[in-house]
Formats: structure tokens, sequence, C-alpha cells
């Protein structure tokens, strides 16, 4: 059993060498993390940005509800003080 374990790890050793272009190593490696970096930074400005626009139209709606409220206070004010 000892000698099968030491001939795995020696051709594990020998597959995964530094230069190996399957070892994911170097070039392939950086490329990789480079597409999935932008993938996360173009993922991050539209959740951004639909955050910013959902915080818009919360306020915009916040701030027509207002409006309404002081027609409909100012409406019955007027009403009042005509009788």
């Amino acid at each position: 059993m000892r000698l099968r374990r030491t001939a795995v790890a020696r051709s594990f050793r020998r597959l995964m060498t530094p230069g190996d272009a399957s070892a994911y190593g170097g070039v392939m490696g950086k490329t990789i993390l480079t597409i999935l970096g932008v993938l996360l930074a173009v993922w991050l400005v539209v959740t951004v940005i639909g955050a910013i626009f959902s915080m818009l139209k919360f306020f915009f709606f916040i701030g027509l509800v207002a409006v309404v409220v002081v027609l409909a206070v100012t409406a019955v004010s007027k009403m009042s003080k005509s009788r």
C-alpha cells in the first residue's frame, strides 16, 4: 500500500509541474481570474444601479403621497373657510 501511495504522489507531482498548461497556472490562471473579476465588477455595477433606481422610485412615491396629502389638507381647509 505504501508503494502505491508514493507512485501516485510521484505521478501527481509530474502532472502538476509549474510549466504545465493543464495546471491552470501562469497565463491561463491570470486570464480566468481576469474574466471572473470583470464579470464580478459588471454584476456589482448593475446591482448598484438597480438599487439607486429603486431608491429614487421610492422617494418619488413618498413625495407624490406628500403632495396628495398637502393638496387634500389645503382643499379641506379652504372648504371649511367658505362655509
